[in-house]
Formats: C-alpha cells, structure tokens, sequence
C-alpha cells in the first residue's frame, strides 16, 4: 500500500516503471558515489564569505531588486542569480543608507526592514565579509541601523523587531524565528473552504565567520481549488510539495497534508570561492517565471561552488533529482534518482548591465554517476558528446538593463535542440526546442513613489525540456525545473506592486497563456515528461497545438503590516480555462495573518 491515503497513479501510457527502483533499505550506488563527491568537494572550497541565504519570495529580495534599478548596483551584486546572501543584501543596503539620508518615507522603511531582518551583517560594507567575526558584530551592533525593540515584555524574547531570539558572542551568532501563515476562506461554486495552515521554525547561525548553517521546517495542511487535486491525479505531483496526504479538518473533507523543509550549511576559507551543500531550490532570472532555472518544483540536494572575482560570478551546480515522485512510488520503495550538472557564467559589464550564460545537463546513470560532469569548467556538451550522446543537454542566455532609473528590461533564451537550417526553413521540424522570455519593469509609474508595473512574455516550443525517456526530462519529482507549464505554450503576465503606506501593501497580477495540451494517446510536446520519440509527427509542429486551451489567472493581495515580518492578508484567486468552447473556473477568496513566510501562489 503507498504511505499515504491517495491512490498510487500509473505512470503514462506506454511507459513501465523505472528498473532502477529498489527497496529503501538498499542503498543506491549512485548516489552513494554523488554524495561521497558533495562532502569532499565541501570540504575543499568555501563559502563566498556572505553568510545564509534569503528565502526565494521575500520582502527583501524584491526590495533588492528595485533599489538595484532606481539606484544602481556598484558592488556587483549578481541579482539575476537567487537565492541571494544575506551579507550581499545587507551591503548593498549599507551603500544606499549612505546615499539616501533624505530619502521618503517609504525608502527608509525599505531600508530598515532589511537592515532589521539582517542585523547580523550590518557590521560590513562589502559583500565579501572577510572582518573577523567579533569585529564584524560588534560594528554591526554600533550601526544606526540596528535597531533594539522599545518594548520587550519577556526578558529575551524579541531583544530586535525582527528576530524571536538573537544571540551575538565573539565567536558565534544565531536567530531563531517562527514561521506561521493562516488563511481560511471561500471557493466559488464548491462546498470545500479554502484553507492554509503553515507552522514552523527557522534557524541560521555563523561560527567563527567561518561555517554558516541554516534550517527550516514547516508542517502544512491545506485546501486547494479543484485543478490542484486534477494535476496531482494527471501527474502524480503537485507543484512544490514531494509527498502529500489525505487531510480532514476546520470543514476540510478533501485537503493535503505534507511536510516542507530545507536547510544548508556553508564554508568559509576565503571571501572569492566557496560552496554550500544544501536541501532547497534556486532560481535564475529577474522575472516572474524562470526559462533556465526556477522554484516552481520541490526542493532537491545540491552543491554549489561560488567563485566571485571582480566583475564576474561563476556558479557550478550539482544536483540529486527525483526521477519519479513519492505519490506514485508505493510504501517501502525508493524513488529513483536522475542527476544534474549546471554552471552559470554571470559579469557585470557595468553597475546597469548584467548579463549571464548558462548550460544543463541532465542524466541518469543506473549504477554510477557520469565522473566527467564533476569538472567545474569543462563545457557539458563537448563532454557529452564524446560519451555517446546519451544526455540532456541545454544552453541559456540571460541578461537585464537597467535604465532612466526607473526601467529594466530582461531577457533569456533556453536552447535545447536546433538546426540553423530548419529553424529558418518554417518548417515547424520537432527538434527546434527552445524557449524565450522578455519583460519590461517600470518603477514609480509617472512619478508616483512605489507604484511598480511590470509586463513578462514567455514562449516554449512543444517538445522543449523533454528527452528520449522521462528519466533525462528536465524535471524534478515529475515537476518541471525551469516553467510550470512545461512546453508548448505562450504567456503573457502583468503585475503592479503599489506599497500604499510604508504599512500597507497592495499586489495584483493578470496572466493569459495558451497551451496546447496532449490528447489521451498523442504527444504533442506539451507534457515533457513523455518520451518525444513518441511524437505524433517531425514536422508542422506550432505553439498550442494539440488540445487548444487558453489559460487566465487573476491575482489580488492586501496586505498590513501589523509588525516587523507580521501582516494581515486579504486576498482573492481566480484561474480560467476554456477549450472546445468550454470554460472552467475556479476561484477562492481568503483572509489571514502570516509570519516570516511569503503569500503561498500557484499560478499554473
């Protein structure tokens, strides 16, 4: 029987359950051999000097991003590539502090809600970190920035306005904070409620500004509208959860139950190279959606060696994927594992223009993994053509401008497979896999401080992201790494972010896509996880063929800010879809309070 309440759901048509499951008590070959490789990679590199990470979706990462347009960014800081450090936010934050004394009301909030979320980096004015670590928090504690709370009711609780418990010795410093979100609310035309129940904790501490650990847990019980419960039934998985379960409570007969957490530990030798070893997700882009890397899927293992010189940021990437997913893999089996190798090449041409390379690879081994991706700077291709070809191999492009102080404009390119001659021949040959974004984000609309628009455009052809078997698919726990939509589809997303008062917040997004979904049988290119040897044709291949669907999602969020990381939210979700002049839709609206956790979306 599977270890949870659900059924456990067939693979696709055609295809048989991977031979490299094994019973959990065995031990993997592969993977014994990748994470002997992690450890001694950890403990031969550092850690870039910069401390933990920020949560992808916070506060402060999208503050970053808009002083890095309004203001400029000259101590190359690498936006593009998240989740981005605590000690490169915080310096950053320490430049502009010097800049905008009379900046308005709302900048100064801005800057003082990142310098209260991390205070322990408020010592150092560069992002390399390298002062000794008493020194580091003693100037940290001496900065105007830092702030004590004017109340504190119980003795050590709360000693600043952002963190539960804070500690700072010579030679140590941890922050320990809850993580909370409660949302209840109404779908239409459905009896079930929407409902959200988060709770957890999050701990990061530094010892000797030398070794910087991080860990957080949450425990979920959620609610979602119908086309959640038809995507895990149609693909086994849901988009950023691993394993759920059957949940009953507060009016809830058909709910989820599942687990989140991540965690890394980081080193530091110097304050140019390093590494982090970690549980969690990362995310390569400016925009909202992501075409090389994003943090739509489920968090997986990975090392990451950090080599920052000058202008340059040079990334490796290794990773531990999940070729199937826990909710079709029965009670006492081990899911299968697929590996992936990646670098990206980031440089600064100057403080407004940065641009990026990057390449993939995935693969599946069922006894070893292939030693040769180890290299950290040996191009992927070159390689994997020498060994037969086997493999999953992509190239990206990324880059953003910033200009007028007030506009970026961004942009990458995936490319999976071409050929210069039949991507110029419109032919619509199967094999022209590639994927395009562009957007534009325009800050203080007319003048008006703090209102943000931005407009995205995002196009991947059928077939793009999938390979010759699902196992070397560019996926994770059957989720896709870079869109949630997978391939085949064109969208467009507009978004407004107006901070009202330095209190209140409002969101709102409007997305509409095409998709062109795969009739039962035929693969038109839209689900990379089906093999694309069983493509229904070569040639005559266009976005949105297949089952022609439009897709439109409407976002709208209200927040206040009832205290440092706490807020009461008000928001409404509608997502529809029409095919064969039918239309579906689902909607919800919800209110609650959250806590040190990001507004949960799932815009898919």
């Amino acid at each position: 029987m599977p270890r949870n309440n659900l059924p456990v759901l067939p693979f696709p048509a055609g295809r048989q359950r991977p031979s490299s499951v094994v019973r959990k008590k065995n031990i993997h070959p592969a993977r014994l051999l990748f994470l002997l490789i992690t450890l001694l990679y950890a403990a031969s590199f550092s850690a870039n000097g910069q401390g933990t990470i920020l949560p992808l979706g916070s506060t402060e990462e999208t503050l970053i991003g808009r002083m890095d347009i309004l203001y400029g960014n000259s101590i190359n800081l690498h936006s593009a590539l998240k989740p981005l450090t605590r000690g490169s936010t915080a310096a950053l934050v320490l430049q502009l502090d010097s800049l905008l004394h009379h900046a308005d009301t709302k900048t100064r909030a801005d800057i003082q809600l990142i310098a209260d979320n991390n205070n322990e980096w408020l010592g150092t004015s560069d992002s390399a970190g390298i002062s000794e670590n008493h020194t580091l928090l003693a100037a940290a504690r001496q900065h105007p920035l830092y702030r004590q709370s004017k109340r504190v009711p119980i003795p050590g609780i709360y000693p600043t306005p952002a963190h539960l418990l804070e500690i700072n010795t010579p030679d140590f410093h941890l922050r320990l904070n809850p993580l909370f979100q409660f949302a209840y609310g109404a779908q239409r035309q459905h009896d079930e409620p929407y409902f959200l129940n988060q709770r957890g904790v999050d701990l990061r501490t530094g010892i000797d500004n030398r070794v910087f650990l991080s860990a957080q847990i949450l425990e979920n019980q959620a609610q979602w509208p119908e086309y959640v419960h038809q995507r895990l039934t149609q693909t086994g998985a849901i988009p950023g959860l691993g394993l759920v379960k059957s949940y009953t409570g507060y009016g809830v007969h058909k709910g989820f139950d599942f687990l989140l957490s991540q965690g890394y530990v980081g080193f530091n030798l110097t304050p140019h190279i390093g590494t982090q070893l970690g549980y969690g997700r990362n995310f390569i882009g400016d925009g909202y959606r992501s075409m090389l890397l994003s943090d739509a899927g489920f968090n997986y293992l990975h090392l990451k060696i950090n080599w920052k010189v000058w202008k340059f940021h040079y990334q490796n990437l290794f990773a531990e994927l999940n070729a199937s997913s826990p909710n079709v893999i029965s009670d006492g089996v081990l899911v299968p594992k697929k590996y992936l190798a990646a670098h990206y090449l980031s440089y600064h041409f100057s403080p407004q223009l940065e641009v990026g390379v990057f390449e993939a690879v995935v693969l599946n081994r069922s006894k070893h993994f292939e030693l040769q991706y180890l290299n950290p700077v040996i191009f992927y291709r070159a390689v994997e053509h020498a060994i037969g070809s086997p493999d999953n191999v992509l190239i990206g492009f990324q880059g953003h401008w910033n200009f007028l102080h007030h506009f970026q404009l961004y942009t990458q390119l995936m490319l999976d497979e071409f050929k210069f001659s039949e991507l110029f021949s419109h032919s619509g040959w199967w094999a022209n896999k590639y994927a395009l974004q562009t957007g534009l984000k325009y800050l203080d609309v007319l003048g008006i401080k703090h209102l943000d628009l931005q407009v995205e455009y995002n196009l991947a052809r059928p077939f793009t992201y999938s390979h010759y078997t699902q196992d070397e698919a560019y996926t994770h726990t059957l989720q896709p790494l870079a869109h949630p939509l997978g391939a085949n589809f064109r969208e467009i997303i507009l978004r407004s972010r107006f901070q009202i008062t330095p209190r209140l917040l409002a969101q709102a997004r409007f997305i509409r896509a095409l998709t062109g979904t795969d009739n039962p049988g035929d693969n038109w290119g839209s689900n990379i996880l089906l093999p694309n040897d069983s493509r229904t044709q070569d040639y005559g291949h266009t976005i949105g063929q297949g089952q022609r669907t439009l897709l439109y999602i409407r976002g709208l969020q209200l927040s206040y800010a009832l205290a440092a990381q706490l807020s009461l939210d008000i928001q409404y979700f509608s997502r529809t879809t029409t095919a064969h002049s039918q239309s579906q839709t689902a909607a919800y609206w919800n209110a609650g309070v959250r806590m040190n956790l990001p507004f949960w979306v799932q815009d898919y």
